[in-house]
């Protein structure tokens, strides 16, 4: 599952997750820099301008032993830079990380930014070529996580070609509060790209080595679409788009009982 954040010492909430859509898989994002910036992979001593750079965005704390974990999760290659040529600066960073969830999945993490560089397109430039790399090793399952105050980041997710992943059953309240703040009023329709699990855990696949119960992916899974069906009753969606909710719950409903009870 994925991990959480403390809201308190006494309360956590389970972070948001985005996939890379299976039919995306051999489709990488376009990596474009503007003028006055390039793109290289991390070198030997870059770390302290790492920590510089995570400290300025907001993750104060950050060396060598914070650090330490992730290195052996970084695909060779894979932890890209955008640089600004001319004071030779680290202005943004992105990993391509081996998941610990998904069998032979990507992780993209630690998406970060300087403010002083921000809207030009630089976090779309390394969360791109992070994408990128993942598509270049094969990686079936590519996902990632954030917060729900991450608005930027969440913006340079979608645009990029990331959708929700509504794994429990409060994540389309969340994502639909999100998506608001992010591009305005949420208006679903039929065709948006909404998932409810990466596509090596569908129903169909028993024999996958995945971690979670399928009784319990199939209840999560029919949950959530309870819960955007009660959305778009309340956003007053058209007889049409309400009728294909209704069809795709009643399949998925149908489904679940053969293949996962």
């Amino acid at each position: 599952m994925p991990p959480e954040i403390a809201l308190s010492d006494h309360e956590t909430v389970a972070q948001l997750q985005m996939v890379w859509p299976e039919h995306l898989l051999n489709a990488p994002p376009p990596v474009q820099l503007p003028s006055g910036y390039s793109l290289r992979s991390s070198r030997r001593g870059d770390e302290p301008q790492f920590y510089k750079l995570m400290d300025v965005a907001g993750w104060p704390g950050w060396d060598e032993e914070a650090l330490q974990p992730w290195l052996p999760r970084i695909l060779p290659e894979g932890w890209f830079m955008a640089i600004d040529e001319q004071s030779r600066e680290i202005v943004a960073s992105c990993m391509a990380l081996r998941s610990e969830v998904y069998p032979f999945g990507g992780e993209l993490g630690w998406l970060v930014g300087d403010a002083d560089h921000a809207g030009k397109g630089l976090g779309m430039a390394v969360s791109a070529a992070v994408t990128a790399r993942f598509i270049d090793e094969e990686y079936r399952d590519i996902h990632l996580y954030t917060e729900d105050y991450r608005l930027a980041a969440l913006k340079i997710y979608l645009k990029l070609g990331y959708v929700p992943l509504l794994y429990a059953p409060e994540m389309p309240e969340r994502w639909g509060k999100s998506v608001t703040s992010c591009t305005g009023p949420l208006r679903l329709r039929s065709g948006d790209q909404w998932s409810h699990r990466p596509h090596n855990l569908s129903l169909e696949r028993t024999g996958d080595p995945v971690k979670l119960d399928q009784r319990c992916r199939a209840v999560c899974y029919l949950s959530c679409m309870m819960e955007m069906l009660g959305l778009l009753l309340t956003t007053r969606a058209p007889a049409p788009q309400l009728e294909a909710v209704r069809l795709t719950l009643r399949r998925e409903q149908n489904h679940v009982m053969v293949t996962s009870f």
